[in-house]
């Protein structure tokens, strides 16, 4: 997705599908335009990935608190080892994506998460809530549905914080 600062003024992005080694070329293209480019390339090691991971300054990694994801915690942390040898500036981050809303698992996948060098914790989980698959039925952010979900809205916006706020990631 790329994004420009355009409050006011429609929606301010703008979507476009790519695959392989055409990610590089197309952010290199594009980047100039927009404020920020935002790639989703899905949670495979693919041509995609690695392409965009080339020009990225940052790296957002959700984590399910299960095992299938966890497992894959130290494959993701080599990826990002080898990509630092040609981006030496990619900073990576890692939260809980889809956790559970009471329980320890949230806090047992965020101490595995904090042990990876290669990966920064951000200690700002998303919580597995009814509203995320409402507000994407509608085709909106959490942030935009009415009745609002308090919680939903401030776990995006605490996340949103963290990677574009305060902490100056």
């Amino acid at each position: 997705m790329l994004r420009n600062a355009t409050v006011g003024q429609g929606a301010g992005y703008t979507c476009i599908k790519l695959t392989g080694p055409a990610v590089r070329t197309e952010i290199e293209r594009l980047a100039p335009k927009y404020d920020d480019v935002l790639v989703d390339a899905g949670g495979r090691d693919t041509v995609s990935q690695r392409a965009a991971l080339v020009l990225a300054d940052i790296l957002l990694v959700p984590f399910v608190p299960r095992s299938f994801d966890i497992w894959t915690l130290d494959t993701v942390a080599t990826l990002i080892q080898e990509i630092r040898t040609v981006n030496p500036d990619l900073r990576a981050y890692a939260f809980i994506n889809r956790g559970d809303p009471s329980g320890t698992d949230n806090v047992e996948a965020g101490q595995l998460l904090q042990e990876k060098e290669a990966i920064t914790y951000l200690e700002t989980p998303i919580v597995s809530r009814k509203a995320f698959g409402k507000a994407a039925a509608q085709g909106r952010a959490v942030t935009e549905l009415h009745p609002a979900d308090t919680k939903a809205t401030h776990e995006i916006i605490a996340l949103y914080d963290a990677i574009f706020g305060d902490m100056g990631i």
